[in-house]
């Protein structure tokens, strides 16, 4: 996989995007160079990303990978929201997830801990997880995953 690719994907995704609601979360190539997969996640800053928005931005995306011919070979182009199978990597989603369930793996002195719980709120450079009988305040410099467990 190229990460000049990667970057060059990551500024068409951006033009494409502009300046509204949706952002970019994360680029992901799969396959080889003769059968490419590419998957685009975005996500809004409202929470939620129609069906048919993700269809537009497929179209707009994949004209601008052919004219650029930026694969050799066939590609597939997928776009889609993240969803909850996904690591948060985009400290926006924290904010769209405010009030979920989720598993916290971070670091401290090389030391992991993971905490469950429901992502109750988001500072600047950290988050506060209710553990039930416990807060935990962990900085985000220090989150090595987030993942989503599900919907209270």
């Amino acid at each position: 996989m190229s990460e000049n690719q990667i970057e060059q994907l990551k500024a068409i995704v951006e033009q494409e995007l502009g300046t509204g609601e949706l952002y970019l979360v994360d680029v992901e190539l799969k396959g080889d160079e003769r059968n490419r997969i590419v998957w685009i996640y975005i996500e809004s800053v409202e929470g939620g990303v129609s069906v048919d928005r993700c269809a537009q931005l497929n179209r707009a995306i994949g004209e601008v990978i052919d004219t650029q011919n930026l694969f050799k070979g066939k590609y597939r182009l997928n776009v889609s929201s993240p969803g909850t199978d996904k690591p948060l990597v985009d400290i926006r989603q924290y904010y769209t997830n405010k009030g979920r369930k989720c598993s916290v793996r971070y670091a401290v002195d090389e030391q992991e801990s993971t905490v469950e719980g429901t992502l109750k709120q988001i500072e600047d450079h950290y988050v506060i997880i209710d553990g039930g009988k416990q807060e935990y305040r962990i900085p985000f410099q220090d989150i090595v995953e987030t993942r989503i467990l599900a919907v209270l």
